[in-house]
């Protein structure tokens, strides 16, 4: 954990197994908000992997939790189509 404050980082990810791991939820919940409550009082902003799940998406901002990927909201893509994603909800986005 020392390490921690050594590294020049201002985002720490929480692996998907804390997010969608099945183990032990309870447990999972706990650890995933005393990281973010960690990183937080760091001054670090926090991204969770893994999230599939409306449900796991609310927890997470429940605990505040800065941001969330996962199959949720995409598959994995090239770049390009990530681009052009992102282009085309701006768009859509700035017409409302």
């Amino acid at each position: 954990m020392s390490y921690l404050r050594q590294f020049p980082m201002d985002i720490l990810k929480i692996d998907r197994s804390f997010i969608s791991g099945t183990d032990t939820p309870k447990e999972n919940a706990e650890i995933v908000r005393s990281i973010v409550d960690m990183a937080h009082s760091l001054g670090l902003r926090v991204t969770a992997e893994g999230v599939e799940t409306q449900e796991q998406l609310d927890r997470l901002q429940s605990i505040n939790c800065d941001r969330a990927q996962g199959y949720m909201f995409s598959k994995p893509m090239i770049p390009e189509d990530a681009g052009e994603m992102i282009r085309t909800a701006i768009l859509e986005g700035g017409s409302n």
